[in-house]
């Protein structure tokens, strides 16, 4: 998913009321924090992610990296088997924590990437970016990597 819009902003009620102009004020303050939640997409690495145990059925909260890739985030390890991801696998949404540029909790959806030659075209920007493109084969080899989406993000106007 291109990261092309935020979480949905406080909306000022379609019907006039004396909150209106409160509303529309806040809804000011509510924008410059959706920017501020887009950057960090564009720009933070280090989260926390709370997920559901797979077994356990109860709140798993980690912090890892987080990729930006072309517009769409990516959750990604080195190789080797990872709890975050098998929960993510069992139990696909999970809560995304900014804590970086901005502290923002957003509702997340974890899709596994399988599919070997965009596994491939993903891993090889991550890499390359993080100076270990050498180490390609064995990430492929075993790496978890997701595809992050929000559910809760509206298109940006324009």
């Amino acid at each position: 998913m291109r990261i092309q819009g935020i979480p949905s902003a406080m909306q000022a009620e379609k019907v006039a009321s004396p909150r209106v102009e409160h509303k529309k004020a806040r809804q000011g303050e509510d924008r410059g924090l959706d920017e501020r939640i887009r950057q960090a997409l564009e720009r933070d690495q280090t989260i926390d992610i709370t997920t559901i145990g797979r077994r356990s059925g109860q709140p798993r909260r980690i912090e890892m990296w987080f990729h930006n890739v072309d517009g769409d985030v990516y959750l990604t390890g080195t190789p080797g088997q990872r709890d975050w991801y098998a929960n993510l696998v069992a139990h696909p949404s999970f809560t995304f924590h900014l804590k970086q540029s901005v502290v923002a909790d957003l509702a997340a959806q974890a899709t596994p990437v399988t599919d070997p030659t965009e596994r491939r075209a993903i891993l090889d920007h991550i890499l390359h970016k993080l100076g270990h493109s050498n180490d390609l084969a064995a990430w492929l080899a075993g790496s978890p990597l997701v595809r992050v989406t929000f559910p809760d993000v509206n298109p940006c106007p324009g």
